[in-house]
């Protein structure tokens, strides 16, 4: 059953943080549509923020909780690329059995 709250759809966008302006604007088009949307805000490709290594734990099981919230997953996969943490991600919601789209069409 899709996760939602109040009648909202809940969605986790996933993908590289180097694909910041692209995540942003999915999150808005789909909140202007009437959907929780869920994200990683860091950037840190983006932004460069360097994420200490005793955080990347943290940040990873942070992920998959926004993935278990979720009735789906949206992936960002700007040419084509994906990832070993957004496949992590996709594994994740395939073996809990959310849905799972992408946002260009390249896969």
């Amino acid at each position: 059953m899709p996760q939602t709250h109040d009648n909202f759809k809940i969605i986790t966008i996933v993908g590289s943080s180097k694909f910041k302006d692209e995540i942003l604007e999915l999150a808005q088009t789909l909140t202007l549509e009437g959907n929780l949307v869920l994200f990683n805000p860091l950037f840190h490709h983006s932004n460069e923020i360097a994420v200490p290594t005793e955080k990347g734990e943290m940040l990873r099981h942070m992920d998959m909780q926004r993935i278990d919230l979720s009735s789906m997953i949206i992936v960002v996969n700007k040419d084509g690329y994906i990832g070993t943490d957004t496949r992590n991600e996709i594994l994740y919601a395939n073996t809990t059995g959310k849905s799972v789209k992408y946002m260009f069409n390249e896969e």
